[in-house]
């Protein structure tokens, strides 16, 4: 689903074919959060969260209204699935 990106910053997800920066990010959170329709914007975050090694603090980088959801898929993505 993801590729490296390469350079600086977050890498580039497979599906948008664009890096995604910290605003897109905050977009995902909140779109999941408040769309039950949304939810592959959350698979997102936790894909993005792997990719880029991003750490539980990160969410201090974020809109105070997203950092619990994120600390919540930070620690999704720390698990491995099987499938």
């Amino acid at each position: 689903m993801l590729d490296s990106g390469g350079g600086p910053g977050l890498k580039r997800t497979a599906r948008a074919g664009r890096k995604l920066a910290k605003p897109d990010i905050k977009v995902k959170l909140a779109s999941g959060m408040s769309s039950p329709d949304r939810l592959v914007d959350l698979a997102d975050v936790i894909a993005l969260v792997r990719a880029n090694g991003l750490s539980r603090e990160f969410a201090g980088s974020l809109d105070p209204s997203v950092q619990e959801k994120f600390r919540e898929l930070w620690l999704a993505a720390q698990t491995k699935s099987e499938y």
